[in-house]
């Protein structure tokens, strides 16, 4: 038996990533059989905006380009937040964020004032000594 469609069977094949054994000049013999080769999708992820949820607060961040099998971490870039988040990409597709952080950063903390030094009491003036009066004038004498 005759298989002249062996070219058009290697191009689909090689087209799809697969490898072909078997009879490969159109004689007769065996048809072609797949060897372990699977298809798979595109093995990178792209790179995007990533967005994550944690502490009911939400963050976002950019995120690299990746191949499958292999994550990355992504820093917030939003305004008053901060944390991050790790995904993982999986034949071309981002996962859900593992170990995700997102939180306003703790408070600065507020100096106590300290109070002004309370002055010295000042003291009440010393009274100015009375005059001595002058004596008494005896009417009879002149």
């Amino acid at each position: 038996m005759k298989f002249r469609h062996i070219p058009l069977v290697q191009a689909l094949a090689a087209s799809l990533g697969l490898t072909l054994a078997g009879c490969g000049g159109g004689g007769d013999g065996p048809a072609p059989v797949p060897v372990n080769n699977p298809v798979t999708a595109s093995s990178l992820c792209p790179a995007q905006a990533m967005g994550w949820t944690a502490s009911s607060n939400t963050c976002t961040g950019p995120g690299t380009e990746a191949a499958s099998g292999s994550s990355i971490v992504v820093t917030n870039t939003a305004a008053n937040l901060s944390g991050t988040a790790s995904f993982a990409c999986a034949n071309g597709a981002w996962q859900a964020p593992t170990s995700p952080i997102c939180a306003a950063p703790a408070p600065t903390p507020t100096p106590t004032p300290t109070p002004a030094p309370t002055p010295a009491p000042t003291p009440a003036p010393t009274p100015a000594p009375s005059p001595t009066p002058a004596p008494p004038v005896d009417p009879g004498k002149k």
